[in-house]
């Protein structure tokens, strides 16, 4: 299929990405994740009324899935438990864990850490309880079928930044919480966290101070048990989304930067030289989106929210786009 060129006025510029399909609603805060062919997106908000000059949005309850071949979003389930900033975790069965997030009550998002996974194959979940862990600005990342919980505010309630780093077993209808392992070097929330090529689970930018983006980047390599750091990112960020090359590059995509505004900066890590390069930006600048690796091999970055500047307005978008170069 061909897809058709990215044209918004404000943003239009001659770039390696191209436009997919409107999802049916603009979504920010979402997941997302790739199983048998199809990228599926949980959860996010959606802006539902403003009262008295304050936004008051509200969760997704429908699972989207893209066809890539179509080129076509469809409704395929609604979340047991609606929430944003859950994470979507494809386990090595094709089915799909969505943890934690928050969830919406009469008059506030509150923390959740509720385990629930999705099965494709049938269109089944299964609620796996409640994770005795605080996940509000944590990471997600996973090896061998083994999930890494990293950072994020501290389990006492406190909201003081933690580098601790926890791991969750999924095995058929069980989840278990072995361990906590080595902790991160650097204290963060709103980080990023992928597994490489080379087995090991970077964490990358995020918040280290109040308002304060980082560029920090380190490994885990969970052979020896021990973290390494990293060169730190050109552009630093919070809530940017990665995904992990087979040449081993991990490309970092969007998020926010300086004074609170979004970026369209990607930028990708080459572990054997330990350095950055900048890759042609996401045309246009999102944050809080969501992004999967298509079964084709390329990025697609999925909703969010667009503030160009630091007096501009949110927008929630509606837009996915993906990229013209295969990493996979």
């Amino acid at each position: 299929m061909v897809h058709k060129p990215w044209a918004i006025d404000q943003f239009r510029r001659k770039l390696d990405w191209t436009a997919c399909a409107l999802m049916p609603a603009p979504r920010n805060q979402c997941a997302a994740a790739t199983s048998g062919g199809r990228v599926y997106v949980f959860g996010g908000e959606y802006l539902n009324e403003v009262m008295e000059g304050h936004e008051f949005t509200l969760p997704h309850k429908d699972v989207l899935a893209y066809d890539h071949d179509a080129d076509s979003w469809s409704v395929v389930t609604q979340m047991p438990t609606p929430r944003k900033f859950c994470h979507a975790i494809t386990a090595p069965d094709g089915r799909i864990h969505v943890i934690g997030g928050l969830e919406r009550k009469p008059y506030e998002w509150v923390n959740s850490t509720v385990i629930e996974t999705y099965v494709p194959s049938t269109g089944k979940w299964i609620n796996h309880g409640f994770a005795p862990l605080h996940m509000l600005g944590a990471a997600a990342g996973t090896r061998d079928g083994k999930i890494y919980m990293l950072g994020g505010f501290s389990s006492d309630g406190s909201y003081v930044r933690s580098a601790d780093v926890s791991q969750i077993e999924i095995i058929g209808s069980s989840a278990s919480f072995p361990r906590v392992i080595a902790p991160m070097p650097t204290a963060r929330v709103d980080l990023a966290a992928i597994e490489g090529a080379d087995g090991r689970i970077y964490a990358v930018g995020g918040v280290v101070d109040p308002g304060t983006r980082s560029d920090v980047v380190e490994a885990y390599d969970p052979k020896t048990k021990s973290w390494k750091v990293l060169a730190p990112m050109p552009t630093a960020r919070s809530n940017a989304t990665l995904a992990a090359a087979a040449d081993g590059r991990i490309i970092a995509m969007g998020g926010m930067g300086k004074c609170g505004f979004t970026l369209d900066t990607v930028e990708a890590y080459t572990p054997a030289t330990n350095s950055w390069k900048t890759l042609p930006s996401c045309h246009c600048p999102r944050m809080y989106h969501a992004s999967a690796v298509t079964a084709d091999g390329r990025i697609m970055m999925i909703g969010g929210q667009c503030k160009p500047c630091c007096d501009s307005e949110r927008t929630f978008l509606p837009t996915a786009i993906i990229s013209k170069e295969k990493i996979t």
